[in-house]
């Protein structure tokens, strides 16, 4: 049977997601192990440095990323996991059946915030980038969370500038004072809020 959430309907999928030939549905818990099957790639030539009143500053960085950390299978699939088991949601955008892109949204409130629900993952396969696949999935992800009455999400994300740029045109601001637990968790990643209105 496949899996349901009170916050995500076929009609809103049907509405958000990207167009065929692509595929959007929710995913179960046992298909996050599919996560890590998303390519990863990506060159990078710049990163952001937020400073202590979340002003960013464009620094220049180069690497070469082409593939998941060794042991991020084993930190964060229990975390995934554990945001699925509480009542979040993950959606999975597959062509043919290949997953191509995904995203998990958090079913309770941030530490600090507890007004505002953590999109926890989204990524998007590298060939697949660049196509509206990570504009849908925020978008679906941000309305579950309006439909679940949170006031907004909150991102820590990673702090290349295609990441961060990408968050800021749909809405989020980068902010000045982190949750206290997800800046221990990533002190390097940009934290950022969006609101809605």
């Amino acid at each position: 049977m496949a899996p349901q959430h009170p916050s995500i309907d076929q009609a809103l999928i049907r509405d958000l997601a990207p167009p065929a030939p692509l595929t959007t549905r929710l995913m179960t818990r046992e298909e996050l192990d599919d996560l890590w099957r998303i390519e990863r790639r990506e060159l990078v030539h710049e990163i952001y440095v937020a400073d202590a009143d979340g002003r960013l500053t464009l620094t220049p960085a180069f690497y070469d990323t082409l593939g998941w950390p060794e042991d991020e299978l084993e930190t964060e699939l229990p975390i995934l996991r554990s945001h699925l088991d509480q009542g979040g949601v993950g959606i999975g955008v597959y062509d043919n059946g290949l997953l191509v892109g995904a995203a998990v949204l958090a079913g309770t409130g941030v530490g600090d915030y507890p007004d505002l629900r953590q999109l926890v993952f989204l990524h998007v396969g590298h060939d697949w980038r660049g196509r509206g696949v990570a504009s849908a999935l925020y978008r679906l992800c941000a309305e579950a969370a309006r439909r679940g009455g949170a006031s907004g999400l909150y991102i820590s994300a990673t702090s290349t500038r295609r990441t961060v740029d990408f968050y800021q045109r749909l809405g989020a601001v980068p902010t000045a004072q982190p949750d206290t637990t997800l800046f221990r968790h990533e002190p390097d990643d940009i934290h950022l809020i969006h609101r809605f209105l």
